[in-house]
Parts: C-alpha cells; structure tokens; sequence
C-alpha cells in the first residue's frame, strides 16, 4: 500500500489522499453510509443512486453527459447495502471541472421522471432475467438463510411489486436520508495535499449536517437450515453454502482467508481438485470469505448436474471435516499463500484498485496498515498455527444452505446434512416447509 495523506474540510468530512505522481488518471470518490438496508421503501435507495447522475437542475442528462465525456472523464453512482457511492474518473488536467460536475450531483439532482420510468424498465427486464438465473436464485435463497429477516436478506432493487410502485417521492425521500449520512472522501492519483482543502470542499459545503443514524442489528444465520429455490426446469442444482466468520477486526481473519485458499480459492483448491479434476462435476467450485458490516461468512459456492447433487453436497462435508481436523501440509499452505499475496499485489496497481482498499480500511474503522500487518500475518504462518483456525470454523455442524433446482433433487440431498429443509417458490408470495 502507498502512503495516504488525510486532510479535513471545514465541514468535518475527512479527505483520504493516495498521491500517485506517476499517474494522470485521477480517481474520485464520495461515500455516503446509508443504503438500502436503510429503505423506507425497499428499492428506493438502488434507484436513487442509479438516477443520482441522470441530470441535476442546471444540466439535462443529455446535457450533463455530453459535458462529462466531451472531458474524457466518468461519474457513475452506486448504491449498496449500507452505503451510496459516487465516483468520478478522469485526466488530472480535468478534475476541478470533474470535481464540480460530481458536486452539481450531490448537491442537485433533478430525478427526472422520464429517466425514473427508462430506469424502471430496464430493472424490470434485469430481474425478468435474473429469476431464469440458477446462480441468481440461489444467492437469494442464501441472502434469506444467512441473514433472517434482517435487511441484508432482501433483494438491494425491491421485488417486482416494489420496482413497479416506486414513485419520485420515494426516490427524494432517499437522497434527503442519504445525504445526511456520515461521509468521507476518498481521492487516489495525482493530487497534491495542499489543495485538498479548497478543491474538495466543493462536494460537501452545503449539504445538511450528519445526523443519520445508520445503526442497524447484527445478521443471524438460521445455523443448520436450508432454504431451496424452486426452479423446476433446472438440469443443475446451483449451491450456496455458508459458515458463519468474523470481521476485519478479529485475530482470525487473515488465517480464515489463507485456509478457505486452501479449500477453494483457486484452481489448485481442494474442492476445485476433487469436483472438478477427479470427479468432473463443475468447471468450478470456490470457498471465500465475506465480510460485511453486520454478517461475515465463508461462502462455498457451485453448480452441478441434477444427478451429481448427493454426492455433491456429501463431497463438500468431507472437505470441511477433513480441513477442521487435519494440519495442512506445508507445501499446500505455500502455494495458497503465493496465490493471496500475488492477488494482492495485482489489486493495488491502478489508482482506482487502491482507492477501493483506502474505502475498506475506512469504511470498517481500520488502522491505515491494516493491509501491510494482514500481509505480514499471512507470511508468518505455519501449519500448526492455523489448526485452531481450521476447528473454530470449518465444521459443516455449523453451516447453512441456500440453493436452486428441482425441490426433490436438493430436498433428498441434503436431508443428511440439515436440519430443515425450506422450498420457497420465487414466484409464489407462499412459502412452504
């Protein structure tokens, strides 16, 4: 990680610089820390943030983009589960223009109603294609078992009922709750400390203080529970399975990432070597973790053939037991470890890669050398040290499932494995147990 420099505006709001001399791309980001587990109305804040750039009061949208790329540059606005990002790119010869075009969104976006309805459209045929998407299907199935009713188990658009009732109001109700959410800044490229002050302060001066609790209770995991997504036409069963992790904060966290390697971080994983290589089930089966601010996980994830399920499911449980009782060998250990650290350094080339890692350290309150001391710990590791790591949480005992297919196939497969099977139809408001 290069050095980040902080700077303060008059308003509070901290400046996190990244000066990279060698670089005439500039990257520019304002994070908002509200989102859509903070809707009113579910969808609300997905589409706010989607429109957050289609024109301000000043600029139609086709005038707002011709001034933006007649630049060379790009605004672009995305919202999360718990925040609302807006980022600007562009040649450092541009950004004051590109910094003024991003404060014209902050401070007044118009939410055209023409642009509402293009963009209710277009979400409406996403999710049309989405719903016929065995992957789609099993991630949803795996949001309501992982996190229980809480907001993180629903869909960021709404469902199609939402989508289709969401009115301008809603939209304006979002941004006035988002725009009093706490916020930072994150800049990375050619910019000099000295002008951040007085260059940056142009995004927030102005905007209503931050006053927006954006608390929300920690996810639960219904431990031992399966919820399967019925998709009757289905030849694969599309397989979600999650353990339940710690966040960026506990001691754990970097040997939980070296051991998931281990088990599916890669073409050389275990579970890459035995359902793909020996038993040619899947092009692919992964294991990741997945730290969010209200739930950490470590997520499995394949598909496979109607007819390879069972075994699937049973293949995956003996991974888990074998990886939570038996020391790792040396030299397995090493090439996961190579394998981290070379995708490390390849995520930190470009400006925009090293503002992202800026926005974790921040967004989840770490140290600035959170990722220099994570790098150290994945380089101290031997296999003895992970053995405790490996028994605390890699035991299938503790596992929850979310998947897709053919409610027989995955009922009958995972009856060993769960301790409840819930079918829950997409297309039915019914569940059924």
């Amino acid at each position: 990680m290069p050095r980040v420099e902080t700077v303060v505006l008059p308003d509070g709001t901290p400046v996190y610089i990244v000066p990279k001399a060698n670089e005439d791309l500039i990257t520019v980001q304002v994070h908002l820390r509200s989102g859509a587990a903070h809707d009113v109305y579910a969808g609300a804040t997905n589409f706010m943030a989607e429109l957050l750039t289609r024109g301000t009061t000043s600029l139609s949208p086709e005038e707002f983009d011709d001034k933006v790329e007649s630049l060379g540059c790009s605004i672009r606005a995305s919202g999360g589960r718990t925040s609302v990002t807006l980022t600007g790119v562009g040649l450092r010869e541009h950004l004051h223009a590109l910094v003024g075009f991003m404060a014209d969104c902050l401070h007044n976006p118009s939410f055209p109603e023409h642009e509402l309805e293009t963009l209710r459209g277009r979400q409406l045929s996403e999710l049309s294609i989405n719903e016929r998407d065995p992957d789609w299907l099993a991630g949803q199935a795996s949001n309501r078992v992982c996190y229980n009713g809480h907001p993180y188990a629903w869909p960021i658009t709404g469902t199609r009922e939402q989508m289709m009732a969401i009115g301008r109001d809603n939209i304006i109700h979002a941004y006035e709750r988002v725009i009093r959410s706490h916020r930072y800044i994150v800049v990375a490229g050619d910019v000099h400390v000295e002008q951040g002050v007085d260059l940056f302060a142009q995004l927030t001066s102005g905007l209503p203080s931050a006053s927006f609790d954006a608390t929300l209770p920690m996810a639960t995991m219904r431990t031992g529970h399966a919820v399967v997504a019925v998709n009757n036409e289905a030849v694969q069963s599309a397989l979600r399975i999650s353990l339940p992790s710690v966040d960026y904060h506990n001691a754990d966290c970097s040997a939980i990432q070296l051991i998931s390697t281990v088990l599916g971080g890669y073409t050389l994983a275990r579970l890459f070597s035995v359902l793909r290589e020996q038993k040619g089930y899947t092009y692919g089966a992964y294991c990741t973790p997945s730290i969010r601010h209200h739930s950490q996980t470590i997520d499995i994830f394949t598909s496979v053939g109607n007819e390879h399920t069972a075994d699937t499911i049973k293949t995956i449980a003996e991974e888990l037991r074998a990886i939570a009782t038996e020391r790792i060998p040396d030299e397995e250990l090493e090439y996961a470890r190579q394998q981290i650290l070379g995708s490390f350094a390849r995520s930190n080339e470009t400006p925009q890669q090293t503002a992202s890692l800026v926005s974790t350290i921040v967004s989840f309150g770490l140290p600035m050398d959170y990722y220099e001391q994570h790098v150290a710990r994945l380089q101290s590791y031997q296999p003895d040290d992970l053995i405790p790591v490996q028994q605390r949480y890699f035991s299938p005992d503790n596992w929850v499932v979310g998947c897709s297919g053919i409610p027989d196939v995955l009922r009958s497969a995972l009856a060993e494995y769960t301790a409840a099977v819930e079918i829950w139809d997409p297309a039915s408001p019914v569940q059924q147990e």
